[in-house]
């Protein structure tokens, strides 16, 4: 894990797919995205829901931010909310249907608080199938 400089982690030690495209479209780059975020408030490695979240990310967005309707935001969540839960105990009789309905819905309340905050551009990434597999 790098330190990111905002008291996150991230997961990957050198240029991230946000990098690459801000270089290839000639445009500013912020990545504020933190490693082990669900897709609700907290984190899955720590088991706490106080805060790194995507819902919490799009929460501390200030309303404010210049530019906010010429910003790309991308959310690209959810295998952290169901990979971990594959191999706990008790798993083949977790609600599935029920776990990513709630991913679903914590994507689109993160979509609805960027959007009043005033952005116009939003990106959501799709979980790869590959982490349902088995589970439907």
């Amino acid at each position: 894990m790098v330190d990111d400089g905002r008291g996150f982690a991230r997961a990957c030690d050198g240029p991230m797919w946000s990098n690459y495209l801000a270089l290839n479209m000639a445009v500013p780059h912020e990545n504020y995205a933190v490693s082990g975020a669900t897709t609700g408030i907290g984190l899955v490695f720590d088991g706490t829901e106080h805060s790194g979240g995507i819902l919490w990310q799009a929460n501390r967005v200030p309303a404010n931010l210049p530019d906010i309707d010429e910003t790309l935001f991308t959310i690209w969540g959810g295998e952290n909310d169901i990979l971990p839960k594959q191999g706990e105990p008790g798993a083949e009789s977790l609600d599935w249907p029920a776990l990513i309905a709630g991913v679903i819905a914590n994507i689109i309340t993160s979509m609805s608080q960027l959007k009043a905050k005033g952005a116009r551009h939003i990106m959501v990434s799709r979980v790869p199938v590959s982490c349902l597999l088995g589970n439907l």
